[in-house]
């Protein structure tokens, strides 16, 4: 029996059969499979050179945006397991899968009304969060998405299979 392809090996062939058909379109951004494809590259870079890996969860808490998009497919090439959560989900609500889950990373987007709270979380010995990233905002203390797109640029992914 043939194995069957990953979410991002399909990524990847309909980008070849495909390149220059819409991909994505949130109501601003309107992305093809081919500019989807190699941001999703540049995002899976830059977080395995932030030393996400094979294994590692991901919360991911935004609304329906094309990075949501791009943030799954980037997760799915390295072999992270994507924790998505709800953006109307309650403070104690998305604690209580941070702490259940043993994400290492989250993605939260400009309405996220809780953002002082996990930041605390960063620094709590505890606590198996290393990192937040930021979509659609910006923060002094933290990487946002247009950082992680830059920094993809300095290194190679390897693939995961």
């Amino acid at each position: 029996m043939a194995e069957k392809p990953s979410v991002y090996h399909l990524l990847k062939e309909a980008s070849e059969k495909y390149p220059d058909k819409e991909a994505v379109f949130d109501g601003v951004h309107r992305i093809t499979f081919k500019q989807l494809e190699a941001e999703v590259q540049l995002i899976a870079s830059a977080l395995s050179a932030k030393g996400i890996k094979k294994g590692d969860r991901v919360m991911v808490s935004l609304p329906n945006w094309y990075e949501f998009v791009v943030i799954y497919f980037a997760l799915a090439k390295l072999g992270v397991i994507a924790v998505p959560c709800n953006t109307r989900y309650r403070q104690d609500e998305l604690i209580y899968i941070l702490e259940n889950s043993g994400s290492k990373a989250m993605f939260v987007g400009k309405n996220f009304g809780f953002l002082d709270t996990f930041k605390e979380y960063l620094n709590n010995v505890d606590s198996s969060l290393e990192e937040i990233f930021t979509v659609r905002i910006k923060d002094s203390e933290l990487l946002s998405y247009t950082d992680l797109i830059e920094k993809g640029h300095q290194k190679e992914v390897v693939e995961v299979d």
